[in-house]
């Protein structure tokens, strides 16, 4: 069996014959009207177009053919027709090519068939201010200085356009596109191929799959949509919209309104003027200097940031929630990870399971519901409501009045605040000790009572009805404001806040 393999291999590589190649060029001039189209057509061969001033078009073609026999090569490239038409109110170029008889196939090129191999290069030089429509395959489309907009389709090859002027509607696929330094609206789509867009005076519209996506640099509004790869923009002065999956998007520098969206990707988003809406799965969310209002929702993945101009709502799973200087409220919610917030003007409501909050900083009224985590709120300056289960409860430097609830865990509030309000404080919990301190000179209503454990205070109580270890009803200074403590299974400590 081996020798046989040797053997078939070296009677197909001595069956190769040598390759013989044609060469044949094609020009022509043409004086074009102020505004008049031209369409291009061709297949197997580059396309360069470069506008000048004035009315002259200069075509010029390249044409090669190769083949395992000369006299086929000439003959397969004296048929290849580049027809020119220039018309009233067109300029038409067409590469024509003449139909090829017989295989071409794994035989023939084995065996010493015709093997043909052909390609016509055209170079244009066409008036800056022609609209051009152009069709190709199998090579690169490259156009620079025209100025009168451009709708270019191509397939297996790069589509290059720089320093235009004018709507550019452009597509290809299995190549690159490079789009720079046009003066309107650009829309570019490539399937399997990289997108790269910069310095547009117009608004962006991008779509692409299995290639990343580069944006700089547009004036308008840019809507981008993408799939299995990465996209980047920044420097973007409208609306912006930037949709994906398996691929990272990072969004810089944008003086409008975002909207991302990613399924399987991280986003990172920073510098926004307006508002920012943001969505991912299993994948991290960072974001930075939000101008407007923030909504982000995240399925196993962690948030993290600062900075946003109003409201902060927050949802996600299996990842840490951490923000922080939000001017409006904060509304974070997370099913099986920690949170953290710290600095709010407006309020704060929060809610997790399986996870620490840790809540700082907020100067309106705070809500916060946990199922099986520890909470601790510190320096809220407008009244705390807090409950959990299975884990302790920490409030530290509170103004306001306070509501804590806990059934299996302790509660500690610490470094009360006095105001010249009446700021109610109820705390309760099972299996978990209570202890308060209490602003210096503050006026309560005292009713306290425990099962299975002793209530002691530090503070004068000017007792009312039965005295006993477990119950304690009197006032604290002057009375008047409500301070109910309750606990099944543990102790009561009263004292007084350290200044």
């Amino acid at each position: 069996m081996s020798r046989m393999i040797f053997l078939l291999s070296v009677v197909a590589i001595a069956a190769v014959p040598a390759r013989e190649e044609v060469s044949k060029d094609f020009s022509k001039k043409f004086s074009l009207a102020a505004g008049q189209k031209v369409s291009v057509e061709n297949k197997n061969g580059d396309i360069a177009v470069h506008g000048v001033t004035g009315s002259e078009a200069s075509i010029r073609a390249f044409i090669r053919v190769s083949a395992n026999d000369r006299s086929l090569a000439e003959q397969f490239a004296n048929a290849i027709v580049v027809d020119v038409t220039n018309g009233a109110t067109e300029l038409r170029i067409h590469v024509k090519y003449p139909e090829r008889s017989g295989s071409s196939g794994f035989w023939e090129r084995i065996f010493g068939g015709p093997n043909l191999g052909y390609s016509v290069r055209l170079e244009l030089l066409l008036p800056e201010n022609s609209p051009m429509q152009v069709r190709n395959s199998f090579g690169r489309v490259e156009m620079d200085e025209m100025k009168g907009g451009a709708t270019v389709v191509n397939s297996n090859g790069d589509v290059i356009v720089r320093k235009g002027r004018g709507t550019q509607r452009l597509e290809t696929q299995f190549g690159r596109m490079h789009i720079d330094r046009i003066a309107g609206d650009v829309s570019a789509t490539n399937n399997n191929g990289d997108v790269i867009v910069a310095e547009i005076t117009g608004n962006v519209t991008a779509r692409s799959k299995f290639g990343s996506m580069e944006i700089q640099r547009v004036s308008g509004t840019l809507d981008v949509e993408n799939e299995n790869q990465s996209v980047t923009a920044s420097d973007i002065g409208g609306r912006t919209v930037i949709g994906t999956s398996f691929g990272a998007v990072s969004l810089v520098r944008v003086k409008s309104d975002v909207v991302v969206r990613n399924d399987n990707g991280s986003i990172e988003v920073t510098d926004i003027t307006g508002s920012a809406e943001i969505t991912t799965k299993f994948g991290k969310v960072r974001f930075a200097n939000i101008g407007r209002s923030l909504l982000v929702r995240n399925d196993n993945g962690n948030v993290e940031g600062y900075k946003v101009g109003g409201n902060a709502t927050v949802t996600s799973s299996f990842g840490a929630i951490q923000i922080s200087e939000v001017a409006g409220d904060a509304m974070l919610q997370n099913d099986n990870g920690a949170i953290g917030l710290k600095s709010a003007n407006g309020a704060a409501q929060l809610r997790s399971k399986f996870g620490n909050i840790d809540v700082s900083g907020v100067r309106k009224a705070v809500v916060v519901t946990n199922d099986n985590g520890a909470i601790k709120i510190s320096d809220a300056q407008a009244g705390v409501t807090a409950s959990t289960k299975y884990a302790g409860i920490k409030l530290e430097r509170v103004t306001g009045p306070v509501d804590a609830t806990n059934e299996n865990g302790e509660i500690a509030v610490i470094g009360l605040k006095r105001t010249t309000a009446c700021d109610p404080i109820r705390v309760s919990t099972k299996f978990g000790n209570i202890r308060v301190a209490l602003p210096a000179n503050g006026d309560y209503d005292l009713s306290a009572r425990t099962k299975f454990g002793r209530i002691h205070t530090s503070v004068t109580v000017a007792m009312q009805g039965q005295i006993s270890p477990e119950n304690m009803t009197g006032k604290i200074g002057r009375g008047g404001c409500e301070l109910r403590l309750i606990n099944d299974n543990g102790g009561i400590d009263i004292s007084a806040a350290q200044n």
